[in-house]
């Protein structure tokens, strides 16, 4: 609230600084309007303008949507599927002074017609991340900060709130669905208290304070553990969900910072550094510490392969050495271990009695038994650069790996061989900045000299982009105080100096506001960071919908790329019109959704039909406003490629891309 206010001040000391000048009796209730968040009156470019005629020209070959529903918003954080006949949207909007993100309303959508049934305001905590806890019988929306949580329960019939809460510290909630409850661990006054809150009215069922010797608790880890709950600070303690109370504890083995705890079926691993403990269910300890000649970076137990425990150790710096070792749960004795010369990017599986993983070049299998060398399978060479780890699924016969913004896989879970590959879209010049590296959607198609103008005007140099993507995660780390260090790569840079140029030439501010201001702008610019980081993460997480494998690609997510993981085709649609202003503005945020059950797809932006577009003003700018659209999957066409008989490297070098460099 701080901040906001002296943006307010700001901003009113900016205005009436103004107030005698010539220019400024035409300017101050748009500069009111600005820094209210509300865009504008005076329109400067006509982007519907520059727009309308390359949506015309994609609709003439992109699959017509089955409707679309206007939000009065720039972009939107979460599209969900609620029920069987309605969507439900989270809105985000951006300040059109300094584009700083601001949370829109909840609101639901009819699935078959888009009417929207009701909407409801989300409260804004700065620096928060937002998400949905539960979504039955009522939807719990929680919004977490560094050292506030705030949930609110909503009707899904009518949209009223039903109950709210607020923690003024730092917690974490989560939903106990066996008990119908909402469970919320807060750090406070030196001891870690757990609450729960009946899901009907948000009373409080009971409550639990867990001290801490050294009082000074944190909320540290809360993993699920059966039916119950496992806290982790300087002891392990067990809470029973159903009575509310401690069913046992023991001391940490060994407490502080790089302790991590990972839950089995078996019972609790507890590492740290080289050393490794394991404790049963009932809290006694079994074995430990046993320990490795380098540092432990996971450990997983398999449900398939009873009694073993699979642990990595990580060794060196560059090159990084990684190891995976078979320990026994009866004793902790190492049975076998096998070196890897690349690194680890995923969990295990375990397919036909073999265990999979990948690595950076590769998907490999070993025998669960020995440690044995089974089948190792080259991935693409694109495939060398990912920041989450690669998601594994077994489909059948089928091993089926996804790596964050490079594409999916499909391996035989018999011998190893790769069945079929689908690679994200390499080219077309610009990226979502979610990593996607596109193709030239426009190969089979005909590209009017719009379609070659856009083409050319938003190539982005690849090795600008992973500069970007480093800062994005550096923001994590840093926060928004010092943020201003590590903004200076490309996107972030020509953002904010838009923002100050839009400033400045509105306002005519004074050299101490301006810098103000500046610093203003930069904390706008680590929230929307934080919100693409969130979201992206999202995305990447429930990649895999129904028999599909989808991931959104262009700029803003203009385009969607979807594989069906039966027959390994490809279908890939650009669904949405370019969102000029809010692409130089806004934060970059896709949200897709799709309904296994009905066949339809869900996502919000710009729709083709620029007839219905509803005009709105902001940055000066006149801009459509986008919607949720819906689209029936079997419009869509599969192929084997999006090339037509194209072989890979003559599209990725004789695209709209002159040479491999510009990669």
């Amino acid at each position: 609230m701080a901040g906001r206010r002296i943006r307010w001040l700001a901003a009113l000391l900016v205005v009436g600084s103004v107030s005698g000048c010539g220019q400024a009796g035409k300017d101050f209730s748009e500069g009111i309007r600005v820094m209210a968040g509300k865009g504008g009156t005076h329109e400067e470019r006509d982007t519907i303008k520059e727009t309308a005629p390359i949506a015309r020209d994609l609709a003439t070959y992109q699959p017509k949507a089955a409707w679309a529903s206007r939000i009065q918003a720039d972009a939107a954080d979460l599209v969900e599927i609620y029920g069987e006949d309605r969507v439900l949207v989270g809105a985000v909007r951006v300040s059109a002074m300094l584009a700083t993100p601001s949370i829109g309303p909840l609101m639901m959508f009819d699935a078959q017609s888009g009417r929207k049934l009701w909407e409801v305001p989300r409260k804004e905590i700065p620096g928060a991340s937002y998400a949905l806890v539960a979504m039955q019988p009522l939807i719990v929306v929680q919004a977490t900060a560094s050292k506030a949580l705030h949930l609110c329960a909503i009707d899904p019939e009518t949209g009223r709130e039903r109950w709210q809460r607020e923690f003024l510290q730092p917690a974490q909630a989560f939903l106990d669905p066996r008990q119908g409850r909402i469970v919320v661990a807060a750090a406070k006054s030196g001891s870690v208290e757990i609450s729960a809150f009946q899901m009907a009215d948000g009373a409080e069922a009971w409550k639990l304070p867990l001290p801490d010797s050294k009082g000074t608790a944190s909320v540290g880890e809360v993993l699920p553990l059966g039916d119950d709950i496992l806290v982790v600070s300087d002891h392990l303690r067990r809470i029973s969900l159903a009575a509310g109370r401690l069913a046992w504890e023991t001391p940490h083995p060994a407490p502080g910072p790089g302790a991590r705890t990972s839950v089995a079926e078996e019972g609790i691993f507890v590492f740290r550094d080289n050393h490794l403990w394991f404790f049963g269910e009932s809290g006694g300890k079994k074995w430990g510490p046993v320990s490795f000649g380098s540092r432990i970076v996971r450990v997983a137990t398999k449900a398939e392969q009873q009694g073993v425990a699979f642990a990595i150790t990580r060794q060196g710096t560059l090159p990084v050495h990684y190891t995976i070792h078979a320990i026994s749960i009866v004793d902790g004795r190492e049975t076998w271990q096998y070196p890897l010369r690349d690194s680890i990017e995923s969990g295990f599986l375990v397919a036909g009695g073999k265990l999979f993983y990948s690595t950076g070049t590769s998907v490999q299998a070993l025998d669960p038994k020995s440690g044995t060398l089974i089948s190792r399978t080259p991935l693409p060479m694109w495939w060398s650069l990912n920041e989450l780890p690669d998601l594994l699924l077994v489909r059948g016969e089928q091993v089926i790996v996804a790596r964050e913004r490079m594409g999916v896989v499909a391996l035989s879970s018999k011998d190893g061989r790769m069945l079929w590959s689908q690679m994200m879209n390499v080219i077309r010049g610009s990226h979502f900045w979610y990593g996607v590296r596109e193709q030239d959607l426009y190969k089979s198609a005909n590209q009017s000299a719009a379609q070659q103008k856009l083409a050319r005007e938003e190539r982005i140099w690849w090795g600008s982009f992973i500069s970007s993507w480093d800062a994005y995660y550096k923001l994590l780390d840093v926060g928004p105080s010092r943020a201003s260090s590590y903004v200076a790569t490309g996107q972030s840079t020509s953002q904010w100096q838009a923002t100050m140029m839009l400033t400045n030439a509105l306002l005519g501010v004074s050299s101490a506001i301006d810098m103000g201001l500046k610093q203003a702008a930069l904390d706008a610019l680590a929230q929307r960071k934080r919100l693409e980081v969130t979201n992206s993460a999202m995305l990447h997480a429930r990649t895999f919908q129904g028999k599909y494998w989808i991931r959104p690609f262009g700029k803003r997510g203009t385009g969607i790329m979807l594989v069906d993981l039966d027959t390994g085709k490809r279908a890939d649609v650009e669904i949405l019109a370019p969102h000029y202003g809010a692409e130089t503005y806004g934060p970059r945020l896709a949200s897709v959704a799709f309904d296994p059950k009905s066949g339809r797809l869900f996502t919000v932006g710009v729709d083709l039909d620029p007839d219905q577009w509803e005009r709105y003003v902001k940055y000066r700018w006149g801009m459509p406003y986008p919607s949720l659209i819906c689209h029936r999957i079997g419009d869509f066409k599969f192929g084997k490629t999006v090339w037509d008989d194209e072989a890979l490297p003559n599209a990725l070098y004789g695209g709209v891309l002159a040479n491999p460099k510009d990669i």
